[in-house]
């Protein structure tokens, strides 16, 4: 599970969310940048990953899962979501 989280954290960086990656740390932060603890960073990508829904419902998780489905096992998918 180690590679498949390096690997979803990896995509979560994907320019395509940059903008979505900056309202949410508006959101948490009150700001658009990095927080400056590592704690909170850590924590703020955990949540940006898997439990932040854009505006039409998707998470990067879900969009992680529908492009990489068929390099992982139903069981794999179903324990990422």
């Amino acid at each position: 599970m180690g590679e498949t989280k390096s690997a979803l954290i990896t995509f979560s960086r994907e320019p395509e969310f940059s903008e979505e990656l900056e309202t949410a740390s508006k959101k948490q932060f009150e700001k658009p940048k990095r927080p400056d603890s590592e704690d909170d960073w850590v924590n703020f990508q955990d949540w940006f990953t898997l439990e932040y829904q854009f505006e039409n419902g998707e998470t990067v998780v879900g969009l992680f899962v529908e492009n990489y489905k068929h390099a992982m096992s139903k069981d794999v998918r179903e324990l990422i979501l």
